[in-house]
Parts: structure tokens; C-alpha cells; sequence
């Protein structure tokens, strides 16, 4: 065999190497693509994982799809959360005939999210940190979350959801402590009254997760 030979059989054994290698990378990023977490998981990297809590308090049955993956079905004065990789998402909302209704771009950064389905019902968000020994001085006002407001992203991995119960303790790293309740439209306007029924309520919730606890 000449030495020409053997020179093009070398040069075609590494051209195959290389092609392979590149064939790998390239489905290794591919995986992360399909998953949702961008090419080579970056987005997970760059923003972490996180929950978008679905709320539904309208009267019919509604679907949403997360990224064009499985479709998650909320049923009235219902939620569901759902997990997705941090960064945009887009999230469609379907009626029950299969009809688009709302499509939504969510962004989180190692935070949680809230996703009002219709606009309906009120939610207050409160800093409840002071009961899990991150000082303060018991529960604290956040934000009032209007009927019209339906995206609600409060900067932490550490929420409390409605009708969740009480954690025993958050992870440091994961941000704010902060407790979302359903409360009647009104009381956004009479915060006396409004403290005093979380005030309740907060006490209801921790007394009943010490019990689960115990």
C-alpha cells in the first residue's frame, strides 16, 4: 500500500472521529432543547428550576400547555402547579371547546410564579419570614394582587400557595418567605380589616401544620 494511500485513510479515519465528536456535543444540546432548558441546559444554569401555580377561579374547566409540552387541565375555583426551567416560558389557555383564550410569557429567575387564569378573584402576598426566624416583625405586606393583575413573580423558590401547608422551614438560599392568600376584592381597600383576617388565617394555618407535624 503506498504512503498516499495510507495518508488518505488517515485523514478519512479523522475526519470520521471529528464528525462523530460534533454528532455528540450536538445531541447532548439537542436534549436540553427538548426539554425545555435551551441548548445545553443553559437556561436551567443560568436561572434555575421553578413552579408557575396555575389559578383558576373562573366557572369552566380551562387547559393550559407549558412550551408546546403536555397540557395540564385546571378545573374551576381550582390550580395546579406546574414545573418549568427558569427563563422565558410561553403558556397557552385553552377553553373547554379547545379554543385559544390567553396566551402568556412568563420570565422567572430562580423564582416561583403566579399565573391568574382569568381575572378573577384577589390575592394578597405577605413576608412571612419573622415565623420561620428571619426576623421582622410578624407578617408583612407584600403586594396586593388585583382582579386585573394575573402574572405575579415574587422573586423566590420560598412561596407558600393557597391552601398549601405551612413548610417547616425554607431553604435559605431559595429567598424571601412569602405566603399568598385568596381574600375577598374589598379588603384590598381596608388593610385594618385585611390584617386582621390574614392574622387569622395565618394562625389557623400554622396551628393546623404544627398538628400535621405532631
Amino acid at each position: 500500500m503506498s504512503e498516499l494511500e495510507n495518508s488518505g485513510k488517515s485523514k478519512l479515519g479523522y475526519l470520521i472521529v471529528a464528525v462523530s465528536v460534533i454528532v455528540g456535543i450536538a445531541a447532548v444540546g439537542a436534549v436540553g432543547y427538548l426539554s425545555g432548558a435551551g441548548w445545553f441546559g443553559y437556561r436551567q444554569i443560568m436561572y434555575g428550576n421553578a413552579q408557575v401555580y396555575l389559578l383558576n377561579m373562573g366557572d369552566e374547566p380551562l387547559e393550559v400547555t407549558v412550551e408546546e409540552r403536555e397540557s395540564v387541565e385546571v378545573p374551576p375555583e381550582d390550580a395546579r402547579a406546574v414545573d418549568v426551567v427558569g427563563g422565558e416560558s410561553q403558556l397557552v389557555v385553552r377553553n373547554a371547546a379547545g379554543e385559544v383564550v390567553e396566551r402568556h410569557t412568563v420570565f422567572v429567575d430562580n423564582s416561583h410564579a403566579l399565573l391568574k387564569l382569568t381575572k378573577d378573584g384577589c390575592l394578597v402576598a405577605s413576608d412571612v419570614g419573622a415565623f420561620y426566624g428571619r426576623g421582622g416583625e410578624g407578617l408583612e405586606f407584600v403586594e396586593m394582587i388585583e382582579e386585573e393583575q394575573q402574572l405575579y413573580v415574587p422573586g423566590t423558590t420560598n412561596v407558600i400557595w393557597p391552601r398549601q401547608t405551612f413548610p417547616r422551614k425554607f431553604a435559605r438560599e431559595g429567598g424571601d418567605a412569602i405566603w399568598l392568600e385568596l381574600v375577598g376584592c374589598s379588603l384590598l381597600e381596608q388593610e385594618e380589616f385585611l390584617r386582621a383576617y390574614l392574622d387569622v388565617r395565618l394562625g389557623n394555618r400554622l396551628k393546623k401544620a404544627k398538628g400535621a407535624k405532631e
